[in-house]
């Protein structure tokens, strides 16, 4: 279950477990977010088919702001199979944003600073913590 968004319009800190579907329900509310949502998912799937376990989500999409301009998200790589579909998203940063409308990035450490972006996330620019969302891709039995 998504959380209530805290004073500041952000979830509250942490790492919350959500599905696809509850975050339709949540943040797909008008028809910017809905297109955004379509293209999360779109990448959700292709992650998913390249047998990624995990994503993250974070960025104005999974706050309080009416109209975000894009979502940000980055995937577990441990286990991924190469498809074509997965080349899409290891384009440029541009390219990828472009065609999806998000920021996708690989979890890993981010050079020179070694910044994993799942903890990074966590603090907005000011200090102050926040949430974000885990989406489950597969199961162990998969």
């Amino acid at each position: 279950m998504i959380p209530p968004f805290d004073q500041t319009g952000y979830l509250p800190q942490g790492t919350h477990l959500a599905t696809l579907q509850e975050i339709r329900q949540r943040f797909a509310y008008n028809d910017k977010r809905e297109k955004l949502f379509e293209q999360l998912s779109l990448v959700s799937e292709i992650l998913r088919n390249s047998n990624c376990p995990e994503i993250y989500l974070n960025g104005r999409f999974v706050t309080s702001k009416e109209e975000p301009a894009d979502y940000d998200m980055c995937w577990e790589p441990t286990g991924v199979t190469p498809t074509d579909q997965l080349r899409l998203l290891l384009q440029s940063p541009q390219q990828v944003k472009k065609h999806f409308l998000g920021d996708i990035r690989p979890r890993i450490s981010q050079p020179p600073y070694h910044i994993d972006l799942v903890e990074y996330w966590q603090t907005d620019v000011g200090g102050d913590t926040k949430g974000i969302i885990r989406i489950t891709l597969r199961t162990h039995h998969d």
